[in-house]
């Protein structure tokens, strides 16, 4: 199984032969870069929040306190960043979180697609959203060999909810993440 920092070596592998990636790697250029090629109406369903957006604005300060600690002269030639989950093996806690109607950032209108193809290429678990774009059959045969996992908002019709859970097993997901907040919009 391929792991993502097998990526991360290879973008830096190539830059030293001048080679840079085509997504920048950090977060501002890549977000300058969305927001030149993104239509208004989609760059502000992408950035936008609930109301003031104070939540919002609260969660990006909270990340900018965390950070990495180099350990120097340590031997780190076997790294183990695995968990075990649900009888799994994974390379890392490192998910794909989900995010509804991914198509619509894409020239294709298939994101959801292209985040199932990186999950595979990077064995990194994808959680595939109700809100895909792209049937949710397509998104778990497009993580190849890296377990997939099903974001359920849970629809007032149960019959709904029934449907897509059978279809998420059928498909081969290995778990069903569910989501409670947002068949309410917030406010």
């Amino acid at each position: 199984m391929p792991h993502y920092g097998d990526y991360q070596n290879l973008l830096y592998g190539a830059a030293l032969g001048g080679v840079l990636p085509k997504v920048p790697v950090d977060f501002a250029t890549l977000e300058a870069q969305a927001c030149a090629a993104l239509p208004p109406s989609v760059r502000t369903y992408v950035q936008g929040g609930c109301g003031d957006e104070h939540t919002q604005r609260h969660n990006a300060d909270a990340f900018r306190h965390w950070g990495l600690t180099p350990r120097m002269m340590v031997d780190c030639r076997q790294r183990d960043l695995s968990i075990a989950l649900f009888g799994m093996r994974l390379p890392s806690p490192v998910f794909m979180a989900p995010i509804g109607v991914t198509g619509l950032c894409t020239q294709d209108g298939h994101g959801d697609l292209a985040a199932a193809r990186a999950s595979a290429a990077t064995a990194v678990p994808l959680m595939a959203s109700t809100l895909s774009n792209d049937p949710l059959e397509a998104v778990a045969a497009a993580c190849g060999d890296t377990p997939g996992f099903f974001q359920l908002y849970t629809p007032k019709h149960e019959g709904l909810t029934e449907s897509l859970v059978r279809r998420a097993e059928a498909a081969g997901y290995k778990g069903i993440v569910v989501t409670l907040d947002t068949w309410v919009t917030g406010w």
